[in-house]
């Protein structure tokens, strides 16, 4: 601590003691206390002006943005053609200075009185802090060149201008056009400006909207190059209120069965009986798209001998409403005949392994290469059983109708005379563009 600091804390200190005196005893010694107050703030003083002194400076420093020069007291039908910035040389304390920033002033020109003309006018400009211990020395440059027009205004709609992402998720759709508040804005510049203005448009992002909403937000006045004017609109904000509803669509389908388990020994699905055959399902386009058909819940056949019927569940679909939701099932259950010439041989059971053919490949498309084999479950008599080779047994397979892509397919298979076809397994194909 240098010797003035310590001589004004020592300073300080005696005038705090006096201050404290004088008031203990302020009825009889008010002239005491009044003195004693006096000596503390003129201490006070002596150490801000050691410690924290008042020094000059530029506001704001090089490289930030200058005070932008405000127009008042002008008539309605004039504007100014060009912006004006200024700086400032300011007296402050040394620890505030280097805190000052354009925001803190203001700086304005007065054009009372003063209408639309060809000459450029050099006005003077009053800059204010808005701090009160700050003092303007000198306004650089102290006079700016204005020139004033007359100003132009025209009436736009105003546009929505989606940003942000894409349009609303597939199966919804906007049931009405979107209702904007204001509709109209009023755009007021220079001409040259105004002429320049395409559109009003507020910004507005859709994304994930499926319900109806509402969005407050700036308007903006672009060129048709879509680029922002410097130009001053009636109102600076707009609301716009959408209405998003569902896009929903009808469309039936066939049902499809799932059986699981295994029937009695001696025993073969003859058919299965489905009612209804076809559910209505109402849903967007999108979700219509990815359906092909509508699966049952799994339904248990394990050691049946007799015919099996129930009611099953239709699989939930995401997004959409299926009618009706249930389905009778009834899985018509026969023996399986054997044709042995003495009728008392028991029935065999067998497994295949067949490599099926593939045929009406689609135009454009490839096999892509590979080991395709299926499996095949067979029953008949054991000697039909013991003199069927693999070769007896055909399974094929048509590609006609399908797109690139990995696709489960079950072959048609014909078995010999006596040779009854239990259960045929898919195999996986991938078509691949043709190159």
């Amino acid at each position: 601590m240098n010797t003035a600091t310590h001589a004004v804390r020592q300073a300080l200190d005696v005038a705090w003691l006096l201050a404290q005196a004088g008031a203990r005893n302020l009825v009889g010694h008010w002239a005491l206390a009044i003195f004693s107050v006096v000596i503390a703030f003129g201490t006070w003083f002596i150490i801000q002006d050691v410690e924290n002194p008042r020094i000059e400076g530029i506001v704001p420093p090089d490289g930030e943005q200058q005070i932008r020069v405000e127009y008042v007291n002008s008539s309605d039908d004039v504007t100014v053609v060009d912006a004006a910035f200024v700086r400032v040389r300011v007296e402050a304390r040394e620890d505030r200075i280097t805190e000052l920033r354009a925001s803190d002033f203001r700086a304005v020109v007065d054009l009372q009185g003063l209408q639309a003309s060809d000459e450029v006018l050099d006005l003077p400009v009053r800059v204010t802090p808005s701090d009160g211990d700050v003092r303007v020395i000198e306004v650089q440059p102290a006079t700016v060149p204005v020139e004033l027009v007359t100003v132009e205004e025209r009436e736009f709609e105003v546009q929505v201008r989606q940003v942000d992402g894409g349009p609303l998720p597939g199966g919804y759709e906007f049931d009405e056009p979107p209702v904007i508040s204001p509709q109209f804005v009023t755009v007021r510049g220079t001409p040259d400006l105004v002429a320049n203005v395409d559109r009003v448009e507020i910004d507005v992002n859709f994304t994930g909207r499926r319900a109806d909403f509402e969005v407050t937000g700036d308007l903006v006045a672009r060129n048709a190059n879509g680029q922002a004017q410097t130009v001053t609109l009636s109102t600076r904000q707009a609301t716009v209120s959408f209405s998003v509803a569902q896009i929903i669509q009808q469309r039936e389908f066939p049902v499809r069965p799932v059986l699981t388990g295994t029937l009695a020994d001696g025993y073969r699905v003859a058919a299965v009986q489905l009612n209804p055959r076809i559910i209505r399902v109402n849903a967007s386009d999108d979700v219509l798209d990815s359906i092909t058909d509508i699966v049952l819940e799994p339904m248990d056949v394990q050691g049946a001998s007799n015919d099996v019927t129930r009611t099953v569940q239709v699989r939930a679909i995401s997004n959409a409403i299926l009618t009706p939701e249930q389905v009778e099932v009834t899985v018509v259950v026969e023996p399986i005949e054997c044709d042995e010439l003495d009728g008392s041989t028991p029935c065999a059971t067998s497994v295949a392994l067949v490599a099926p053919t593939f045929s009406s490949l689609p135009t454009g498309l490839s096999l892509s290469p590979g080991i395709y084999t299926v499996r095949i479950d067979l029953i008949g008599s054991p000697s039909a059983l013991a003199a069927l080779r693999t070769t007896d047994i055909s399974a094929s397979v048509s590609l006609s109708g399908l797109t690139a892509g990995t696709h489960q397919l079950t072959p048609q298979v014909v078995a010999p005379q006596g040779i009854t076809v239990l259960s045929v397994g898919q195999v996986s194909v991938t078509l691949a563009s043709a190159p």
